[in-house]
C-alpha cells in the first residue's frame, strides 16, 4: 500500500511457507532489481490506472481524489497518491533509486511480526534490516488542512451515467 506519507507491505503467510516468502520480501526491499522492463510495466500500469480507471470508470474514487486535492491544496499531501500522468511519464529508474536511498532507512522503518514464527526468524529479520542506513532524508513537517470558513461546491463534469458525491 502506498500513501502520501508511507509505504506498507502486508502479508499473511503460513509458517510452512515463511522461508520462501521471506526470501522474496527481503530481496524486494533490501536488494531491489531495478530492471527496466519491470519499471516500464509498472509505470504503464500506473498511467493506465489514472487514465482509464480513475478518470474513466471510478467516479467515486475520482470525487474523493478531487476533494482531497481541494482540502490540501498547495500541500504535498494534496497530490493524488497514484501520481499524475505527466509525473509518471517523466519518472526514471534513477529517480526511484534516489528515493529508495533517501527513504528506506532504519529510522523510517517499522516492522511488525505476529503469529507462530520461530524466535530465530525475528532475530534474522532484525539483522537483515539493520543493513539499511541508520538515517534517511529528513522528514517533512506534518500538514493540516486549513479551517473551513465557507461552504464550497466543486463540480467535476464528465460524460457518465453515474453520480458520485464526496463531502
Amino acid at each position: 500500500q502506498v500513501d502520501q506519507e508511507m509505504i506498507a507491505f502486508c502479508a499473511e503467510v503460513h509458517v510452512d511457507h515463511l522461508e520462501p516468502f521471506y526470501a522474496l520480501l527481503r530481496g524486494m526491499l533490501l536488494e531491489p532489481g531495478w530492471r527496466q522492463d519491470d519499471f516500464d510495466r509498472l509505470s504503464d500500469d500506473a498511467v493506465n490506472y489514472l487514465e482509464s480507471e480513475l478518470r474513466g470508470q471510478n467516479d467515486e474514487e475520482l470525487a474523493k481524489e478531487v476533494l482531497h486535492r481541494e482540502i490540501f491544496a498547495g500541500q504535498p499531501c494534496g497530490r493524488c497518491v497514484a501520481g499524475s500522468v505527466s509525473s509518471l511519464r517523466a519518472l526514471t529508474i534513477a529517480d526511484l533509486r534516489e528515493f529508495y536511498l533517501a527513504q528506506f532507512s532504519q529510522d523510517n522503518l517499522t516492522i511488525g511480526l505476529g503469529g507462530g514464527y520461530p524466535q530465530a526468524f525475528e532475530d534474522r529479520v532484525r539483522h537483515d534490516f539493520a543493513t539499511l542506513p541508520l538515517k534517511g532524508k529528513s522528514k517533512p513537517e506534518p500538514h493540516t488542512a486549513p479551517p473551513v470558513t465557507t461552504n464550497e461546491l466543486l463540480l467535476v463534469e464528465k460524460p457518465a451515467r453515474g453520480v458520485a458525491i464526496s463531502l
